[in-house]
């Protein structure tokens, strides 16, 4: 017989800023046979996540913002669980539930509870999540009392966060703390949590220390890394699970994400001649390249798709910084940015790679092929521009960097020998020093010239110089 979750309270529907009521995304949830009813003691055998929004309580985030980048990041993470793990986001005072919700593709609003309290008990979650160390206090903010009231006093799981964090000056942004309770821990046997991850995010309070001043811009950087890191942690514990069940965490994932043996296989394309258009492109909805996926994209944005492969989706970029400057898309994957790829992606993004290669040879000019470290425009997509980086759309030291500071531009080469190493993720620097990098004085990226004047000065000298290392290069 199935049982039935309530994703939305009466308490809180009155201040959910989402759908109307009977639309598809307020919505109740029945678990049936398919999935697994709900037991009446969580079993730490199922696996399942209730996690807080991040810096939205105490930290003042704004919701609107915040839901944005959570809806992003569950985008990432979906086609990476089994179907029948239950994540339930948990928002007592409706902040940013619908409007996380209102943000999801239809193929994953009915993957995404909502919940307005941390009750283990009927939501038959193993894992909480939280932003921030919470539970060290009774009180405190919203999230903070329902941990408590979930909990009793709180005081062991309060106890063990303390130990996790003991003798740290300071807990770091996006870097996460996870407490394993263990079996026979009295929470896991009394509510079935095997497992606690807290992860500090950004502030935008300004009474609180560390406060980002309304830099909404790094905030938002911040926060999706936040988040990156609690999802990856609970990926971690879904697949050792899945593991300890007899099934690899690899094959679980290429299991999820439906991949298959590569087309293209002798990686040959027909590329038609290079002829970016002259205009403008529109506005792109939420910085993302998704219109250029559609199977038959808006006339606006058809008129910059260059060609089609099975797998990608090449395009003249909009706002070229070069004469000749394109972006080779995935068409059916989940990665956002370098940060997202690990070395089960290393095989189809050597293809990519190979395409962005092979697209160079048809403009008959020399390129650069790589990323950048910090992508204006999701998801994932692949640079192919020319080294002369003259165009009237270049105008800024963000512009110049962004394609010329070794720590910025990541050239394809390494992205492969980072996702073929054994930690098979790509290092970048931290956040931070690639945000002072984008900002530094502009230099010739071959033989390190740095002018002076003004900076569209310094542009063209950087644009027109010759030296016995670049001609070498050249």
């Amino acid at each position: 017989m199935a049982t039935t979750l309530s994703i939305t309270s009466s308490a809180a529907e009155d201040d959910v800023d989402g759908p109307a009521p009977g639309d598809r995304k307020k919505r109740q949830r029945s678990l049936g046979d398919d999935e697994g009813a709900v037991a009446s003691t969580a079993s730490p055998a199922n696996v399942g996540l209730a996690f807080a929004s991040i810096s939205t309580d105490d930290f003042k985030f704004d919701p609107a913002i915040a839901a944005q980048v959570l809806a992003g990041e569950l985008e990432w993470v979906f086609p990476r669980l089994p179907q029948n793990v239950r994540v339930v986001l948990v928002d007592p005072i409706g902040k940013v539930g619908g409007l996380v919700v209102a943000q999801l593709p239809e193929t994953m609003t009915s993957r995404l509870l909502l919940a307005s309290t941390f009750s283990m008990l009927e939501q038959g979650c193993s894992v909480v999540a939280v932003g921030g160390i919470k539970l060290l206090r009774s009180g405190g903010d919203r999230i903070n009392i329902e941990l408590h009231r979930a909990f009793g006093s709180g005081d062991e799981l309060a106890g063990l966060l303390r130990e996790a964090v003991k003798g740290k000056k300071a807990v770091e942004i996006g870097k996460p703390v996870i407490v394993h309770l263990g079996a026979d821990h009295p929470i896991t046997k009394s509510h079935g949590v095997t497992h606690l991850i807290s992860v500090l995010g950004p502030n935008m309070n300004p009474s609180r220390l560390d406060d980002l001043k309304g830099d909404y811009a790094k905030g938002k950087l911040l926060l999706q890394n936040a988040y990156r890191a609690m999802f990856e942690s609970f990926l971690r514990i879904v697949t050792d699970r899945e593991a300890d069940a007899g099934t690899s965490s690899a094959d679980l994932l290429i299991a999820n994400n439906k991949e298959t043996s590569l087309r293209n296989a002798n990686f040959q394309w027909d590329i038609p001649p290079y002829s970016a258009p002259s205009r403008t492109p529109p506005r792109l909805p939420g910085l993302s390249l998704h219109p250029y996926l559609a199977p038959s994209p808006a006339a606006d944005y058809r008129v910059f798709v260059w060609f089609r492969t099975e797998e990608f989706v090449i395009i003249y970029d909009g706002y070229p910084k070069a004469r000749y400057h394109a972006l080779v898309i995935p068409a059916n994957r989940s990665a956002r940015s370098l940060r997202d790829l690990t070395s089960r992606d290393a095989e189809w993004v050597a293809t990519m790679h190979r395409l962005g290669r092979a697209m160079a040879e048809k403009m008959h000019i020399k390129c650069q092929i790589g990323y950048h470290a910090v992508p204006s425009l999701t998801p994932l997509h692949l640079h192919v521009i020319s080294r002369d980086l003259s165009s009237p759309r270049l105008t800024t030291k963000k512009h110049w960097n962004s394609f010329t500071h070794p720590d910025l531009f990541i050239p394809a080469d390494y992205v492969e020998q980072q996702l073929t190493s054994d930690h098979g993720r790509v290092q970048l620097k931290a956040l931070e020093e690639l945000h002072e990098a984008e900002l530094s004085s502009p230099k010739c990226y071959v033989c390190g010239l740095r002018p002076s004047g003004t900076l569209k000065d310094m542009l063209q000298t950087l644009r027109s110089h010759k030296c016995s290392r670049c001609d070498d290069d050249d």
